[in-house]
């Protein structure tokens, strides 16, 4: 019974703490949380749909009528990557090979840059703050390449990609811990064109 309670609990906080800034539903069918590219895996139970409340910050997001119902030509850029069409992909630590959780979060990008054709996007490269600024600049190159050549490879136009390195002059998390810099290890897609 105390595992249960502590398993609860524990899940509870899990489930508290992924929420923080998400815009994505709990998968029901797998037991996950995703947010901000992190995965919190949950203990077998049964999981309703109705049991989470989905925190919608910001303009509208998947609301009837909200920015995502309307055409991109009606959107400012602000607006479009306010709407995060385009997922965040994360690194180990020090690698820049694609995971595959990134595949799978590179194909529905790439699916979203299919369905709307003119639209341009920088792939930028980001690192935690460990290691040389010199060689996090480095590494943030390779890992914005690595998600361009995947476009590339999945037929996108190279000439509708940019890439830029900020190595670890831009975090999403400004802790400094495992947590952190798991986050921080990512390439981040911005359209800067429709």
């Amino acid at each position: 019974m105390r595992t249960f309670i502590a398993l609860t609990a524990a899940a509870a906080l899990l489930l508290s703490l992924s929420a923080c800034g998400s815009r994505r539903a709990p998968d029901t069918e797998t037991g996950t949380v995703q947010g901000e590219g992190v995965v919190v895996e949950q203990p077998d139970t049964e999981i309703a749909e109705d049991d989470f409340e989905v925190v919608d910050e910001g303009v509208g997001v998947g609301e009837e009528g909200g920015i995502s119902e309307r055409p991109l030509s009606d959107m400012t850029i602000e607006e479009i990557n306010a709407a995060e069409f385009l997922s965040n992909i994360y690194f180990d630590f020090d690698r820049y090979d694609l995971r595959d959780d990134a595949i799978d979060s590179l194909e529905q990008n790439a699916a979203w840059l299919r369905e709307h054709a003119t639209v341009r996007v920088i792939i930028e490269g980001h690192c935690d703050e460990r290691d040389t600024e010199e060689y996090n600049l480095a590494l943030g190159e390779r890992r914005a390449n690595a998600a361009r050549d995947y476009f590339i490879r999945v037929g996108i136009a190279p000439s509708r990609l940019m890439t830029v390195s900020y190595g670890e002059s831009r975090p999403l998390d400004p802790g400094h811990n495992e947590y952190a810099w798991a986050r921080n290890r990512r390439a981040h897609f911005r359209v800067f064109e429709r």
